[in-house]
């Protein structure tokens, strides 16, 4: 995983934002003003949940996550928070480990494209874990059979269900080593 200074992730930071708002404004200078309204709010529901997801005390995970759409994926992540009063600080190393390798799997397969979406939530609290929705191509048995294997050497395990569209994976992350579960 990359360290990004604080200038780098200022600098990403104010890209996306940039981006963000010369939409808006591209559609107010078309004439598309019907479509305003629900990028405004796409916008705000974005970084409410970012902001949900740095309130939560996973700092290297929450840098990854939030972090993994400037390296150009082949499926950018779409997250949701729906754990915020979750401790995950004892599954963090894992949890990381385990979201990366699946995610690096799923890069390795797709073929470049825009047909991918990818939604991350984090849900709990009773049975913490990670669900990844996928929709895009459909995956091979063998390539689901990898992913798992990759997602179990990382510390964590992984649960399919194929989907017409794609998949829905659930990652169980380990207790970490200095942890209890």
């Amino acid at each position: 995983m990359p360290k990004y200074r604080p200038a780098d992730v200022l600098k990403y930071s104010r890209h996306d934002h940039m981006n963000e708002l010369q939409i808006i404004k591209a559609y107010a200078d078309l004439g598309h003003y019907d479509r305003i309204k629900p990028k405004i709010d796409q916008y705000i529901q974005r970084a409410a949940q970012e902001s949900r997801m740095t309130a939560l005390a996973v700092p290297d995970f929450v840098e990854w996550a939030l972090t993994y759409n400037w390296k150009s994926p082949k499926a950018p992540v779409t997250w949701s928070v729906e754990a915020i009063d979750v401790t995950w600080a004892d599954i963090e190393s894992n949890m990381l480990a385990s979201a990366a390798a699946l995610l690096d799997g799923l890069e390795a397969v797709l073929p470049l494209g825009p047909d991918h979406d990818l939604y991350g939530e984090l849900r709990g609290p009773q049975d913490r874990h990670i669900l990844f929705s996928y929709d895009g191509v459909k995956l091979e048995h063998r390539v689901i059979e990898e992913l798992q294997k990759k997602v179990e050497s990382a510390g964590g395990s992984l649960t399919v269900e194929k989907t017409d569209d794609g998949a829905i994976f659930i990652i169980k992350p380990q207790m970490d080593e200095r942890g209890d579960e």
